[in-house]
């Protein structure tokens, strides 16, 4: 697998580095040297074959079904955990998770609990106020978080 293109393997690459794909203002959180560090590592790891070359990832296309690992040509990949149940029905081999390489000595943890789904109500709708009462329970109340 090349990570190179995963939005969440750089993320944990930048904040091993102590900073965030962005700002609280918005603003990009990391600078030139963290993406050419980014780059230059990918294209290190594609001359040493400890991923797949250019041409062979291009061929995914984003799915369960054409990503590296089901097609056999990688031994890992960089997703999040929601995925790994469709993954697991599509690859002969068992499969298992294990959290980001950590960077090295004096890295920062990269990873962070994050939710895998996001809750929204739609602007429109007739019921909003009821639908946002509801959002803000599970956001709330910690007996709620547990169902």
């Amino acid at each position: 697998m090349d990570g190179g293109g995963t939005e969440p393997a750089f993320e944990a690459w930048v904040r091993q580095r102590g900073k965030a794909l962005y700002t609280p203002e918005g603003k990009l959180g990391f600078d030139a040297t963290d993406a050419g560090d980014w780059l230059a590592y990918w294209d290190d790891m594609r001359k040493r074959k400890a991923c797949v070359p250019a041409d062979v990832q291009s061929l995914d296309r984003n799915s369960n079904e054409t990503a590296m690992i089901s097609q056999g040509k990688a031994a890992t990949a960089f997703e999040h955990s929601n995925l790994l149940v469709g993954y697991q029905a599509i690859n002969q081999h068992k499969l298992s998770m294990t959290m980001y390489p950590q960077g090295g000595a004096g890295a920062q943890p990269g990873q962070y609990l994050k939710p895998s789904q996001m809750w929204s109500v739609y602007a429109r709708s007739k019921f909003a106020e009821e639908a946002a009462r509801i959002v803000n329970f599970f956001v709330e109340d910690a007996e709620a978080r547990r169902c």
